[in-house]
């Protein structure tokens, strides 16, 4: 509660505080006050407390966090209203306030895991301008090595299942990545995936990925950018 009040008062400043590239973006972004509140290191949560990807434990678990950042950041909005005035929405400082995506870079400058996606791997290599480094899941130990999983290892309705959960707190919307195996895969099972995120409560989904790395293989490099914090591939 304590950081999702300070993240929300922080971006609700930055509104006033960015140069905006015209002035009709400036009028728009100021009338409705939009922000986009994330997360991280959730696949290093559930590995820390030996939870397995998809269970109703998992379920539960986000359900609870994600309840709590929901009502703080809307509680916080409403005291803004009141201390600064609303937006063009009556007793609300900022038209929506959440918006999960990856943030894969972030994450690694963090020191955990991405926002809520399962993690590249257990190790990997990372290549950009400044060289190539071996990389491992955080805190990688014998006890919570089974709870790492990449996605691949992961049924895609799991996948779904939790991201649905998560999305009932979520205002905007999360950036959902679709990770399936190429190999034997048919137009049909994708349509079908995409169908069953929608009828789950989806409002998005995001790159559909199926060239995955070798299972713990660390020949195989992950190729990143190194020249902002929102690049992820």
């Amino acid at each position: 509660r304590r950081v999702t009040k300070i993240a929300i008062r922080a971006m609700d400043n930055a509104i006033d505080l960015t140069k905006y590239p015209s002035k009709k973006t400036e009028t728009t972004q100021k009338e409705r006050r939009s922000v986009g509140l994330g997360a991280l290191g959730e696949a290093e949560l559930i590995a820390h407390r030996k939870i397995e990807y998809g269970s109703d434990e998992h379920l539960e678990l986000i359900d609870y966090i994600y309840g709590i950042i929901e009502d703080e950041a809307n509680k916080t909005t409403r005291e803004l209203a009141i201390e600064k005035g609303p937006c063009i929405i009556p007793d609300v400082r900022n038209a929506y306030l959440m918006c999960i995506a990856p943030n894969s870079t972030s994450g690694l400058f963090a020191g955990t895991t991405n926002s809520h996606e399962p993690v590249y791997n257990k190790k990997w290599t990372e290549e950009n301008k400044l060289g190539q480094f071996t990389m491992t899941a955080p805190n990688l130990t014998i006890e919570n090595y089974v709870y790492y999983k990449n996605p691949y290892e992961i049924n895609i309705m799991t996948q779904i299942k939790v991201a649905a959960r998560r999305q009932k707190h979520i205002d905007m919307s999360q950036s959902f990545n679709i990770h399936m195996l190429p190999v034997g895969l048919k137009l049909s099972e994708i349509r079908e995936v995409i169908r069953f995120a929608h009828k789950s409560g989806l409002k998005t989904t995001y790159y559909f990925r199926s060239k995955p790395p070798k299972v713990n293989d660390i020949t195989a490099p992950k190729k990143s950018a190194v020249k902002c914090s929102g690049c992820e591939n």
